[in-house]
């Protein structure tokens, strides 16, 4: 809990400490394949989607009557779709604005991470006392 309480304080504050800078001089020039390889990692390869689309959608689904599920896997595949291209079209229109935004963005979790950092710090005092 101590070395956890001071990684995630690290974090916190390398966040707040840290530039926000979009830079247009991106090569967006890809393969499909490199980009296709790009997502399938992001996606497949992160613990946090497999226990996402594994557990959270799994329980979701198994509250629902069998002849249901494939109206919600297929909402879930819409919403999904809808959700990343409206995100992405965002950035990409206001992409100038984003700049301060996402400053505050990093300051605002910055402190919550640093909050959760001595809390578990705290925690590991608590414990051994």
């Amino acid at each position: 809990m101590l070395l956890g309480g001071i990684i995630v304080t690290y974090i916190g504050i390398s966040l707040i400490c840290s530039t926000s800078q979009l830079s247009d001089g991106e090569n967006v020039n890809n393969s499909l394949i490199k980009t296709i390889v790009s997502c399938f990692a992001v996606t497949w390869l992160n613990p946090q989607a497999i226990i996402d689309g594994s557990l959270l959608l799994g329980g979701f689904r198994v509250s629902l009557p069998s002849e249901m599920s494939k109206y919600f896997i297929l909402g879930v595949c819409i919403a999904s779709f809808v959700w990343f291209n409206s995100l992405a079209t965002f950035v990409s229109r206001f992409r100038s604005r984003f700049d301060k935004l996402v400053k505050w963005i990093n300051i605002i979790c910055g402190a919550i991470l640093i909050f959760y950092g001595v809390k578990l710090g705290y925690s590991f005092i608590q414990l051994i006392k």
